[in-house]
């Protein structure tokens, strides 16, 4: 289970699986009046209620899935931008058996497609007060990720002696 704790205003979470990334769209493709064209992001299950609950009363987006049936407990999750105009984000992709690659703006749509191990993320508050109600909420944005992709078992048998420069696509696929 992954570990959630605040540093410095930040919410930072260490030990996500692939399964708490949900929602991927790194590339800001267009998904109907879900997502308009250019916005990149992702969402964020947070599985421990007490804090989902805290960040909610603190003014996060904090959404839940419908239940299934009336037993199902509601999985909490959050809305993450993926902002490259004012702060980017530093997102490092590690390889098993190959040294960490930085994503670039040009080249963070790699994963929208990739079976993600494990994240380590932290995620930058931006407080905002809505003009309707007066109400002061929070937009949670990408500040760093590191992800590490689900270990392949023939990788190591066909590795490359070189690897990509920081910022090129990866052939993943």
């Amino acid at each position: 289970m992954a570990n959630y704790r605040f540093n410095k205003g930040n919410l930072v979470i260490e030990d996500a699986t692939g399964d708490d990334i949900i929602f991927r769209n790194f590339a800001g493709e267009e998904r109907g009046r879900y997502n308009q064209k250019g916005n990149r992001n992702f969402c964020l299950i947070i599985r421990d209620g007490e804090l989902a609950r805290q960040l909610d009363t603190e003014g996060w987006n904090v959404r839940t899935t419908r239940a299934r049936d009336e037993y199902e407990e509601p999985t909490y999750y959050i809305p993450v931008a993926v902002g490259y105009k004012y702060k980017p984000p530093m997102v490092r992709l590690i390889v098993p058996g190959t040294r960490p690659v930085n994503l670039t703006e040009d080249s963070v749509h790699q994963l929208d497609q990739v079976e993600i191990s494990t994240v380590d993320l932290t995620i930058r508050p931006r407080r905002w007060e809505d003009d309707k109600t007066g109400e002061s909420r929070v937009k949670a944005y990408l500040r760093s990720a590191y992800v590490t992709l689900e270990e392949d078992e023939f990788a190591a048998k066909y590795a490359e002696e070189e690897y990509p420069e920081d910022g090129e696509d990866i052939p993943l696929f």
